[in-house]
Order: structure tokens, then sequence, then C-alpha cells
């Protein structure tokens, strides 16, 4: 771990700033639920596209929000050696609800590139970018704004209509599947795949600091083929449909921490690519850190994948507390190797505490079966509930397919419901030490 913090460097810049209220911004005291006119929103992304233009030229320089008051805009795309700061707690930026304001850009969407609505916080082939802040960004979806695009859902708010993501997720994994390229794998308007908020694409040295997020249509901070990335001080906030928080997909060197989270899906959720997608690009996700976070609500805290067909390569988790489940892999083929993690707090969670889940939608037939080495947990304590410890199944005589390693040690498992408490197939080599359950040690075998 020190030698990849050691390894990370932030990107710095100059206390001068451009203020986007000198370049035409209009704030509007609060718009609550009313949309902007669009005459406004434009004018504030202006505002953004020209601060950021010049402090791009310039260099190193802010492009700088002050004082109080909302303003309305349409997606912001953040150049190198710029950073977009929100000075003040009264700085909120919120984003137009208007899908025909979103331009097309070249993307990654559940782990399969093509060309889609931009995000709502882009960057592409960019270097020395940063989003700091002590205000907010407020997607601003809803029960009737982007959320509906997913279809059925466990906990929707809305009624389900034909008009949803299905059929364009369905064309776009075939698209992926039969190799098209990803010029002509076309979406945005008159289709559903919904954007992700942040999202730098192939970019080096990336700091989302101090940022609070609320009302993701999707996944919340998305970097994809980026190097040296920084995510610190964040509070997240949005209950909505694949809602994941920090989703770090085929990066290198990423430092999460001091990260709140209280959203809709995986708290973090490391990937590296979809399927036939993730084996064409072939990056995998290495050198993850992840330090002093609070997962409040989520489904998996610190979990891998799905999406995670180019693998992953040394993670560390550490200083994590959560009420939801600790580990929660949803695999779909890939080498994971190199997972540890130490000093875990669990509250109380709805499943099993560590799940590994090779069978996650594709299942043993998919043609590409994932292997697993070295999976460690240090110093775990579950303090008042959970219905099982462990929940993992591997493939039962696949040839290819392996999950060599499991080791749990210095771990006490409060509240624990079931009895037998945990599942375990088909794992080769698993090591206990020093495991209690509900009071009992835990002896493997017995």
């Amino acid at each position: 771990v020190p030698i990849i913090l050691a390894r990370i460097s932030e990107p710095t810049f100059p206390d001068v700033t451009f203020n986007i209220l000198e370049y035409g911004a209009i704030p509007a005291p609060n718009l609550n639920d009313v949309e902007a006119p669009f005459s406004v929103v434009d004018a504030n992304t202006n505002a953004f596209r020209n601060a950021i233009g010049l402090a791009n030229i310039f260099g190193v320089w802010v492009c700088l929000i002050r004082g109080w008051g909302q303003l309305a805009i349409s997606p912001i795309t953040i150049r190198s050696n710029v950073n977009v700061h929100l000075a003040t707690r009264e700085s909120i930026v919120r984003f137009t609800r208007n899908t025909t304001a979103y331009p097309l850009v070249f993307t990654r969407w559940e782990g399969i590139e093509l060309i889609n609505y931009s995000p709502f916080v882009y960057a592409f082939e960019e270097e020395n970018i940063a989003l700091t802040a002590v205000g907010l960004l407020d997607g601003n979806c809803d029960c009737e704004h982007w959320w509906p695009w997913k279809g059925t859902w466990y906990a929707q708010c809305w009624e389900t209509t034909p008009i949803n993501q299905t059929i364009d997720r369905d064309a776009l994994f075939q698209m992926a599947e039969d190799d098209v390229p990803v010029v002509d794998r076309v979406f945005g308007e008159g289709h559903y795949l919904r954007p992700q908020f942040i999202q730098p694409y192939r970019s080096k040295n990336v700091l989302i600091q101090g940022i609070t997020i609320t009302n993701s249509p999707m996944w919340i901070v998305h970097p994809v083929l980026c190097d040296n990335v920084v995510v610190r001080d964040v509070n997240i906030t949005s209950l909505g449909p694949n809602s994941d928080g920090v989703d770090p997909e085929s990066c290198k060197d990423v430092w999460i921490y001091n990260v709140t989270f209280n959203n809709g899906d995986d708290d973090i959720a490391i990937k590296s690519g979809r399927n036939a997608d993730g084996r064409r690009v072939n990056v995998s996700s290495e050198n993850i850190v992840i330090q002093d976070c609070s997962m409040e609500e989520g489904h998996g805290g610190v979990t891998l994948g799905s999406c995670i067909s180019g693998g992953v390569k040394k993670v560390f988790a550490e200083r994590i507390y959560l009420s939801s489940d600790m580990l929660d892999t949803a695999i779909r083929g890939g080498l994971l190797e190199g997972f540890y993690l130490r000093d875990i707090t669990v509250g109380r969670v709805g499943r099993q505490v560590i799940e590994v889940d090779f069978f996650y939608e594709e299942g043993p037939n998919a043609g590409f079966v994932p292997v697993i080495k070295d999976f460690v947990i240090q110093n775990l304590t579950l303090l008042e509930f959970a219905p099982y410890t462990c929940y993992i199944r591997g493939y039962e005589g696949h040839p290819n397919a392996s999950f060599v390693g499991l080791r749990l040690e210095n771990a006490t498992f409060n509240g624990v419901a079931n009895d037998p408490h945990y599942v375990v197939e088909n794992v080769d080599v698993v090591e206990l030490e020093n495991v209690v359950v509900n009071g009992a040690v835990w002896e493997w075998g017995k």
C-alpha cells in the first residue's frame, strides 16, 4: 500500500481563477423541482465552456463558482490542467432534465464501449484535471426523470412501461459480441441508456475531492482507463437504480479515501469491461487502495464486478465501516488476483457478510470463466446481524475456473441467524485463524 500511494501524485493548481459568473452564468436562488429555461441552461453551460477553455489555454488555472444560488446546466467537459471548483457550500450545480441537451460522446456503458449521451461531468484523454468543492452536484434525477429508463426495479417508484433500457441494452450487448465497431454502436436520443454522472475517460492525474453528489442517473463516479486517480472526502447520496458509488474500470493506481456512501447499488465496484468487449480492450484494474470509508447503504460494500472480464489485480481495503454486504463479487470471467481487506466493521447486512458469486447472470456455460487467487480478510467484526457469514460458490469440476486461496483471520461474527452459518463450495484452500461465530470458534470442516 505505501508503494502504491507514493506513486500516486495529485494534480496541483496555482491560486488563479476564472469565475464563471463573469462569463455570463445566471444563478437562481432556488430551482427545486422547476426546470430552468433552456436559455438559462445554455448561458450557464457556455459560461462553463468558455472558462474551462481559457483555463486550459493558460494552463493549470481554476474555473470557479462563488457565492450562493443554483446553476442549471447541461453536461460539462473538463479539459487538461483545469480544476472545476465549487467554492462555497451554497454553490449548487443542477443538471438539466432535457435529454436533447446531452451530446453524444465516446463512453462505456455497463462495461461496453459505445457512442451515447455524455456523462454529466466528462473528460476524454485529458491530463491533470480536478473536480473539487464544498458545494453540491445535483443530477436532478427522480422517479419521473432518467430513473424510469431502468424499467422493472425492486424499489421502483414509477409505472413500468415498454419504453426502457431493455431493448437497447440487449442490442448493445449483442453488438459487442458481434464485434461491431464502436463508432457504429450509436445510441443517445431515441434510446434509453442512462448516462453516468462523472466519467473521466482515458485520462491521467485525476482528482475528485470534497464534492457532495446526489440524484445520479446511474453509476456515479466512473473513471475508465485512467491512471493515477484520487477520490477523497466525497459524500454520495443517490438511491436510484444502478447508482453505484465509485466504479474504477480498467484503471491503475487509484486511491479512494474518506468517502461516505448512501446509494442504491454497490458502494465501490471495481470493473474491467464486460465479456467480449472487456477481452477486446483487455485492460485490468490494478493497484486500488480503499481507506477510511463509511458505507451506510448499498447492495455491496467493496465489490469486484460485475463487468470484470479484463481482470483485477491488487486491491487493498482497510478501515471500512459498512452496513451493506462487505464483499460481493459478481464475476464474469477474468483473472482476479490479490484482494486484501483488514480492519473492517460491519453493522448489519441483509444477506451475507462475504459473497463470491460465479453464477451471476451467464454462469459456467458462458465460455469464459473466472480464476481467483489470494483473498485475505483480517480483523473483521460483525456487530449486529447477518443471515450468513459467507456465501461462496465456485464451479464444480470446471476445467478452467478456479478459486484458490481464501484466508480469514481475526474475525468475529455476532448475530448470525442461520445454522450452518456458511455456504462454501468448490474453493481450493480455505484457511481460518481465530474466527469466532456467535461466540464459538469456527474450525474449517466442522
